[in-house]
């Protein structure tokens, strides 16, 4: 995950004439779609309106000079987990329907409506959509780009702030987890090793971020929380340089 955020930040800063166009012009395009779709009534009609405004994306990506498969691959990373909501949705009634057929009855009373099926199509496919767009605004737009963009169109000097920040740091931590993890392994030790007990491994990171976060870079790097053999954590401190 830490590597796909740089990989996005990595191709936004590829050139092409999506790239070139104006940040604005591009959240502007991203909006008016999701706006679009989310405002096309809950019916059959979206089908016909999602495949224009799809082929409306692939002909924007294409301009990208980006891969496909690097769309396909995002979009899997965010699908399935907002899927799973859609999903069962085919349980459950909603307000856009005044009669249900019962496809499928299950145990415990649990029955699969035909509108609810249909419903979640629509749901996912107004979804997937949106998500495309979003992919395609974040994969040609630089971060420091989109957010001036953002203030240049209206957004508050304090949400500004705060995403600027938001965004700085995400980056500041996603490389401090790359380098410590490279140098966990140069000790031949993995954080996230299965015979460590529950919770051990995600106590390692909260420990070593704490640490390289409270002092000095040179002074905490030499911190390094290690599994013993009987799963515990401990803290293995190597002098530094700057402390012989």
């Amino acid at each position: 995950m830490i590597e796909n955020l740089f990989q996005i930040e990595r191709d936004a800063y590829k050139d092409s004439i999506i790239h070139r166009i104006d940040a604005r012009v591009k959240i502007a395009i991203a909006f008016a779609a999701i706006i679009a779709l989310v405002a096309v009534p809950y019916s059959t009609m979206i089908y016909t309106v999602g495949i224009i405004f799809f082929l409306f994306f692939c002909i924007l990506w294409a301009c990208t000079r980006l891969s496909f498969v690097t769309y396909l691959r995002r979009a899997w990373a965010i699908i399935p987990l907002w899927g799973v909501i859609i999903f069962f949705q085919i349980f459950l009634k909603n307000k856009y329907y005044t009669e249900y057929d019962v496809l499928y009855s299950l145990p415990f009373g649990i029955s699969i409506y035909a509108q609810s099926v249909e419903f979640a199509f629509i749901l996912l496919v107004k979804f997937v959509i949106c998500i495309s767009f979003i992919i395609l605004l974040s994969s040609t737009t630089k971060m420091y780009e989109m957010l001036e963009g953002a203030a240049r169109m209206g957004l508050p000097a304090e949400f500004a702030l705060a995403l600027g920040m938001m965004i700085r740091y995400l980056f500041v931590f996603g490389y401090m987890f790359r380098k410590i993890n490279e140098t966990l392994k140069t000790k031949c030790f993995d954080a996230l090793i299965a015979t460590c007990r529950t919770g051990t491994a995600s106590a390692n990171w909260v420990i070593l971020l704490a640490l390289c976060s409270s002092g000095p870079t040179s002074r905490a790097s030499g911190c390094i929380p290690a599994c013993s053999a009987g799963g515990m954590v401990g803290t293995v401190t190597y002098l530094s340089r700057g402390n012989r």
